[in-house]
Order: structure tokens, then sequence, then C-alpha cells
């Protein structure tokens, strides 16, 4: 059951990354965690990377109806 939680929890924090622009220790709360290292680690172990380097590597922002920025180029479109 612990595993599956996690892996929820995970999963939950990879859109929350991906489509918003929180930032990580908001992301880490709105999961249920209240330790900032302790998710780091388990997120990496089961995705592979940080947190970080997962919202690094996500192309584009988004949100409906807004411009999108892609996060390293700083290159806009309109959705």
């Amino acid at each position: 059951p612990l595993a599956l939680l996690q892996e929820a929890r995970v999963e939950h924090a990879k859109r929350l990354l991906r489509d918003g622009d929180w930032p990580i220790i908001r992301v880490v709360e709105a999961v249920g965690y209240a330790d900032v290292v302790s998710f780091t680690r388990l997120f990496a172990r089961l995705v592979g990377e940080t947190p970080a380097k997962y919202r690094q590597r996500q192309p584009f922002v988004a949100s409906e109806g807004c411009v999108l920025r892609h996060r390293v180029s700083g290159t806009a479109r309109r959705l």
C-alpha cells in the first residue's frame, strides 16, 4: 500500500510540475509531503531525475488560452 501511495503522489507531482509553475516546495506540499529532500529522493528513485530536472525537460507550460513559453529558450506560442 505504501508503494502505491508514493507512486500516486509522484504521478500527481509530475502533473503539477508539467502543467503549472508552482515552486517545487508548493508541489511537494500539495502531494502530501512536508520534507522536500525526502520527496526529491523518492521522486528521483521512481522517475530517474529530480523534480527540477523533470520540470526543465518539459517543453511548455500548459495553460489554456495563454501564451506558452518554452522553459529553456523562452520562445512563445499561443494555444
